[in-house]
């Protein structure tokens, strides 16, 4: 049982891993049961397709990474800090896979997503709301600041929006581009932003 549990692991995590650093499209499920040492068979006694593969890879990689989302962005910190330790981890996050791969990754979710948006086999649906799960830490670090009077805000959500936007953005250009510059000072960058809808605030209550 333990064995076929780490066959199942192991596929879930090659099948990410090949997927996230070339494309959905070019990744074969052959691909994936050689890099992972699995029979062809395991392959279809867990997943029925490859499709089924990537949606439960993932859900895996969300699993893996929310203990670390829930550290970061925990309510015992003060809001505008989560967002500046979330800022670092993930540059720092990039740089050790750009280390690794030789070229920048950017975000799994909207790389596979995005990929996938024509093709109507639901992939581009589950990336879409793992990141709207992800997207709720933001709003509730911004909606903390609001409370501390760290920031003034008429509507956090919306400033939520923006940040979370604007990261997804850089995430893209630095894989594009393949350099991690867009993915620097993004704190400083967050923090512009949400001064920039309170001077607005401001202006609009004058």
């Amino acid at each position: 049982m333990a064995k076929a549990k780490d066959t199942k692991a192991l596929l879930l995590k090659t099948a990410m891993e090949l997927i996230w650093a070339h494309n959905y499209g070019s990744v074969s499920v052959d691909d994936i049961c050689r890099a992972a040492g699995a029979q062809k068979g395991s392959f279809y006694h867990f997943f029925s397709s490859k499709q089924d593969l990537a949606k439960a890879a993932m859900e895996h990689l969300w699993t893996e990474l929310q203990p670390q989302l829930d550290h970061i962005f925990s309510a015992q910190t003060p809001g505008l800090e989560r967002l500046r330790n979330y800022a670092q981890f993930s540059y720092q996050a990039q740089e050790q896979e750009k280390r690794k791969l030789g070229f920048v990754t950017g975000c799994p979710f909207t790389t596979i997503g995005s990929e996938r948006c024509s093709e109507g086999d639901g992939l581009t649906g589950t990336s879409w709301e793992i990141l709207l799960r992800f997207k709720k830490y933001f709003t509730l670090a911004i909606r903390d600041a609001c409370e501390e009077r760290a920031i003034e805000l008429d509507n956090y959500t919306d400033a939520a929006n923006e940040i979370f936007i604007h990261y997804l953005g850089c995430n893209a250009a630095a894989r594009l581009s393949g350099s991690l510059e867009p993915m620097k000072d993004l704190y400083e960058k967050w923090c512009a932003i949400l001064g920039t809808m309170s001077k607005k605030r401001r202006k609009d209550a004058a």
